[in-house]
């Protein structure tokens, strides 16, 4: 069928073409995923009929080799390699890859958060460059996946990446952004990068797309993986540029899921997300052409304020929360837990020859426990600062592109304070 596909989506004058890429978030961590090599294998053999494919959450080598075998009509490949685990991001293609890159974020999982494998996962952002074949076109796909806790900091390494390294005929932006359509991180993403959500159309916009049932791509109704109160969502996105400098321009695409029911007699779905298939129909127009961006569009400065003045609110509010569930973690925290501490050896000393062995060892054990459990959350209070640091180090670089004459914001909270 691929192969049908390669010859066939050329038009007779060798103007245009069409290309069919796909995203999919194929939950596939060890252990904690159900199925995950029966799904994998049933992903691969569904991946065959596109030109293009992105795929999140393809933790496992041994997962992404067995795919490479299945798909063999995507005859390149390439798995981005990070971290403890690696990044969870491949992407595969029936054109050549003549480039890879990847850049991994600042701020990644919390500790408390072991089994979703972000801690462990070092993610990033991937850009694969190919060729494609008989159009004298060259294209760059990134994918992502990024964390919620820090999807704003995370968009913005995301906007910076692209810019630096989109010097080619188009560019395609998808995964898994964690991020709601109307949220902040996307609007300022979309803008600044002049990049068109495949999703949208006529009839539809960001503020109604929450209510329109077609969107949705994780936690649907009726996926076998999915709780009955899960909320469904739409964080999945594929993103493209409309034109190119070289005189390429994408005319038509059509949006749609894919892998949305069960695997034939299996019983079960393909993930917890559904794929997103996006069919671009890209034509050579040199009137058509424009000049590529020196540096990052601009918005109106009101709207580069405003923009500004909630992301900066979210930083003090999540300090502000972190305190407040770790208030013994700050420095007055840090202070009377030694002065506990010292008390409880010098009560134990003086304590030791009036209390029984066997009571004196059970509390020492609970005590124990105690210190294991605290030194836990202060592990976790220092991630979540030193990742508030990235994200307050990205909000500067932010605000110093926003602003054409300077910055438009003063500095937030000193990053260098690691314990408000």
């Amino acid at each position: 069928m691929a192969t049908d596909l390669r010859i066939g989506h050329r038009n007779e004058n060798g103007q245009s073409f069409t290309l069919r890429v796909l995203t999919m978030n194929c939950w596939g961590l060890r252990v904690f995923s159900k199925f995950r090599q029966e799904r994998m294998e049933a992903i691969a053999q569904e991946i065959n009929k596109y030109h293009i494919v992105a795929l999140q959450e393809v933790w496992s080598k041994d997962d992404f080799e067995a795919m490479r075998k299945i798909a063999t009509e995507l005859s390149y490949s390439h798995m981005f390699y990070s971290g403890v685990i690696g990044s969870g991001l491949c992407v595969f293609s029936q054109y050549p890859i003549v480039g890879t890159y990847f850049h991994q974020f600042m701020s990644s999982g919390g500790i408390f958060d072991m089994h979703k494998g972000d801690l462990f996962a070092g993610k990033g952002v991937g850009m694969c460059r190919l060729r494609l074949t008989n159009s004298g076109c060259h294209l760059s796909i990134y994918t992502s996946q990024t964390y919620s806790c820090f999807r704003d900091s995370q968009l913005f390494e995301i906007m910076q990446f692209i810019h630096y390294t989109r010097g080619t005929d188009l560019v395609i932006m998808c995964g898994d952004l964690n991020t709601y359509p109307k949220m902040i991180g996307l609007k300022l993403f979309t803008k600044c990068l002049q990049l068109q959500d495949s999703f949208f159309h006529g009839e539809c916009t960001p503020s109604s797309c929450q209510q329109c049932q077609n969107c949705h791509t994780c936690d649907k109704r009726g996926n076998t993986f999915v709780k009955r109160t899960a909320n469904p969502k739409r964080i999945d996105y594929l993103f493209y540029s409309p034109k190119a400098s070289s005189g390429f321009a994408i005319v038509e695409k059509e949006y749609s899921h894919v892998m949305e029911e069960p695997i034939p007699s299996k019983g079960y779905n393909y993930s917890n997300h559904v794929g997103v298939e996006v069919k671009l129909k890209v034509r050579r127009d040199e009137s058509a052409a424009q000049e590529i961006l020196e540096g990052l569009s601009f918005i109106d400065n009101d709207e580069n304020r405003s923009v500004l003045v909630e992301i900066q609110d979210n930083i003090h509010r999540k300090r502000i929360d972190l305190k407040k569930k770790n208030p013994l973690l700050s420095n007055e925290g840090i202070r009377w837990w030694f002065i506990v501490h010292l008390f409880k050896a010098m009560l134990c000393l003086a304590l030791m020859s009036l209390v029984p062995p066997p009571i004196t060892i059970i509390a020492n054990v609970l005590w124990g426990i105690l210190v294991c459990y605290w030194l836990r959350n202060f592990a976790g209070y220092v991630v979540q600062l030193s990742h508030l640091a990235a994200v307050e180090s990205n909000f500067q670089d932010l605000n110093n592109y926003l602003g054409r004459n300077g910055p438009l914001m003063p500095s937030p909270v000193n990053p260098g304070v690691m314990y408000p």
